[in-house]
């Protein structure tokens, strides 16, 4: 006699999640895929849910197209990560912090890289990633999807997920803890690394994260770094400045340093080097960020000569 299933919206989600930590568990390449990719998924479910229980017409992309039948049968294009972020903000009034968001698309971004593109990762960072995005939805699911309410297959999967999430933490706890003394000793500075999103990006002639190995020089670690930490397109940001120590267009405005360094405004991802606000300034010509030489011309090396050229 054939079993009969029922798959709830919350309980798939949970279902996604504690499948990836189980793969987390393995290191081969399939299964780090499959983690990545399940995880993800389980993110959007669960942030879905959270909607579908204010009004199911809001896990639809397009409200206007909402109806009841194509929602009983699953024939309608489901709300995208930014739409539904939205949604939590301003019908259900939950307020996600812009940290939380931006390093869930940082998740999101791997997961995309991996499955349509391909990537280059090593297994930490898989696991760093992975970690910090498995916090955000677990404090989501605790605030806001009542957990200690759930019963029977929805339960036992919140306490699978429970006892996952304190192995890798642990893990990467630990790790990081191996890796303080050598941190210490840095004389540069150090990032978050835009791959595992861990504070172990060490910047001195290029980048190097010590968590994951992440590698990159100057200029490509201040396009990832841009990209993935801080959540803008390289192509739309403009003003990387022009370094006054090594002379590379490799400093990067952090936009008030975030909660990593308050008092830091600029770094320079070549070689390490970092200044307070106030020490750069945008070329009104071109946008680029130079070096604040108190010259009071308000242009560029570069945007100043092609004016004398002109003249």
């Amino acid at each position: 006699m054939s079993q009969n299933f029922q798959f709830a919206l919350l309980e798939n989600g949970l279902d996604s999640i504690a499948s990836a930590i189980e793969h987390l568990e393995d290191h081969s390449k399939r299964s780090l895929k499959r983690a990545v990719r399940d995880l993800w998924q389980g993110v959007e479910l669960v942030l879905k849910e959270r909607l579908h229980r204010e009004h199911w017409s809001l896990v639809f992309e397009h409200l206007n197209k909402a109806n009841v039948a194509d929602y009983k049968v699953g024939d309608f294009v489901s709300v995208s990560f930014d739409s539904c972020v939205e949604r939590l903000r301003g019908v259900c009034g939950i307020q996600i912090a812009k940290a939380e968001v931006d390093e869930l698309k940082r998740f999101q971004k791997m997961r995309n890289r991996l499955e349509h593109f391909g990537i280059d990762v090593t297994y930490d960072a898989v696991v760093g990633s992975a970690g910090s995005g498995l916090d955000i939805v677990v404090e989501f699911i605790h605030n806001h999807l009542s957990p200690d309410e759930l019963d029977g297959e929805a339960a036992a999967l919140m306490e699978e997920i429970a006892a996952g999430v304190l192995k890798l933490e642990a893990y990467i706890e630990q790790r990081m803890k191996k890796l303080e003394p050598e941190l210490k000793a840095v004389k540069t500075i150090v990032m978050t690394c835009p791959t595992c999103s861990q504070d172990a990006l060490v910047i001195d002639g290029g980048a190097e994260c010590l968590f994951c190995h992440y590698e990159a020089e100057g200029v490509e670690a201040a396009e990832d770094y841009v990209d993935r930490v801080l959540g803008v397109s390289f192509k739309e940001r403009a003003d990387l400045g022009l370094c006054p120590e090594c002379d590379l267009n490799t400093v990067v405005d952090l936009e008030n340093g975030g909660n990593q360094y308050p008092a830091t405004e600029y770094v320079c991802f070549n070689c390490g080097e970092s200044w307070l606000e106030g020490s750069f300034t945008e070329c009104s010509s071109c946008a680029r960020l130079f070096y604040d030489d108190e010259d009071g011309v308000g242009v560029c090396s570069d945007c100043w000569d092609a004016r004398l050229r002109n003249d």
